[in-house]
């Protein structure tokens, strides 16, 4: 089975800092590194770490973090042949801040992820068409989206959609999706009210109901330590957060999303397979980095079988 990923690939800048500044605050940070990163390439890589066929689809500028990324995602064994590298344009960057608790503040400039081309257009429409499961996510233009998804349906790929960062006027897609994974802030589009409070799990559940009798696809609702919520086949479903200390949350989400591509991707059921994702994002919490805190099949199949 062969999992497609169209999305971003950025290199992350992150400081961490006690606390993250309020605006107008300078604040002294303890560390600096520069790391892989971008939704889609940490999604790749989660999903290859695991055991799954992973081909990226994306763009990077012609500049040293251009190379570096297509260097690491080699590295990792995602095949990169999909790749386009955009001149002029530079690479995406992520400033990312992480405090103490895990918590974190990202800034991204997307640059080489945002750049059209009738070439792109024709790679993804062509690179699409084998996936057995095709992740989505939005930092990259969202007609590309809409395309790969569409082309994609013609197929009968499962098609799933990382809804981040929020982009208005883009619920469009969770009509052709499969699945949606969009967390408790994410949702707020899909409702149609400005203002929404995900206090609980049950008001979680009716938030999910809303978005399922709106759209075609699936909503599986993340809410951090709270788990993750979902409706399948007219059931509700929680899935509970493992219980752990969490450093750097940063690439929780990827790791939800590419972990759960996999499990579809091996006939698990859903809720197999959102139990299999929740666990994979709770080794990762506990890491700090975005793709290098990915956990291989090994490490998620142990906690698997303790929880």
């Amino acid at each position: 089975m062969k999992i497609v990923v169209l999305g971003s690939l950025n290199m992350d800048l992150v400081t961490n800092v006690p606390t993250l500044p309020r605006v107008g605050e300078t604040v002294s940070g303890t560390s600096f590194r520069t790391t892989p990163g971008g939704k889609g390439a940490n999604q790749a890589v989660a999903a290859k770490r695991l055991g799954a066929s992973v081909s990226m689809i994306g763009q990077v500028g012609d500049d040293i973090y251009g190379t570096e990324l297509l260097k690491s995602l080699r590295s990792e064994g995602v095949s990169v042949e999909n790749v386009s590298v955009s001149h002029g344009i530079h690479t995406g960057v992520a400033l990312i801040g992480v405090e103490d608790s895990g918590l974190n503040s990202i800034t991204a400039v997307y640059g080489a992820n945002m750049a059209e081309s009738i070439a792109y257009e024709e790679s993804i429409r062509r690179s699409v068409s084998d996936a057995d499961v095709l992740l989505l996510q939005n930092e990259i233009p969202h007609r590309y989206n809409v395309i790969a998804a569409e082309e994609a349906r013609e197929n009968d790929s499962v098609i799933i959609w990382d809804p981040a960062p929020v982009r208005e006027g883009a619920v469009d897609l969770a009509s052709i999706a499969t699945l949606i994974t969009p967390n408790e802030h994410e949702i707020v589009p899909f409702i149609g009210e400005s203002e929404i409070t995900v206090a609980d799990i049950e008001s979680a559940f009716e938030l999910s109901l809303k978005i399922n009798k709106s759209f075609s696809a699936i909503p599986i609702i993340t809410l951090g330590e709270m788990g993750a919520v979902f409706v399948d086949k007219g059931e509700t479903h929680v899935q509970e957060a493992r219980s752990v200390v969490a450093v750097d949350s940063v690439g929780a989400g990827d790791a939800f999303s590419g972990a759960l591509a996999v499990g579809i991707s091996e006939g698990m059921t859903l809720p197999e397979a959102v139990r299999f994702a929740s666990l994979t994002g709770s080794i990762c919490v506990q890491r700090r980095g975005a793709q290098v805190s990915m956990p291989t099949r090994e490490e998620v199949d142990a906690v698997l079988l303790g929880f």
